[in-house]
């Protein structure tokens, strides 16, 4: 082997050798920003089913649907038998606003 060669081998194994550690570093980050997702992803699962589980409620107590999910926390002032069946309207693990609608 000539010096060329020689160097080029082991180029080629040093850069290799920097691919591996650059892998070996980043791979971690990957996994929690995946893990971060799938947390979140079930922290929305868990406010959801609150949410049913208060419209429920809702309907069991004042024979209506909510209007808004506020009326889950306030009064809207023209409903019979209302009581509070949340204490918060949380926004979603990503930081927006839970969007609620009735559909006639």
């Amino acid at each position: 082997m000539n010096s060329n060669q020689e160097k080029s081998a082991w180029d080629l194994v040093f850069l290799s050798f920097i691919v591996v550690i650059l892998l070996a570093v980043l791979s971690p980050m990957d996994c929690h920003s995946h893990d971060g997702d799938v947390a979140n992803f079930h922290a929305s699962k868990i406010q959801l089913s609150c949410f049913m589980t208060a419209c429920r409620n809702y309907v069991k107590k004042t024979h209506q649907l909510p209007k808004s999910l506020n009326d889950l926390v306030t009064n809207p002032g023209n409903v019979k038998n209302w009581r509070q069946f949340l204490e918060e309207i949380p926004t979603d693990p990503w930081g927006n606003d839970y969007t609620y609608a009735v559909k006639d």
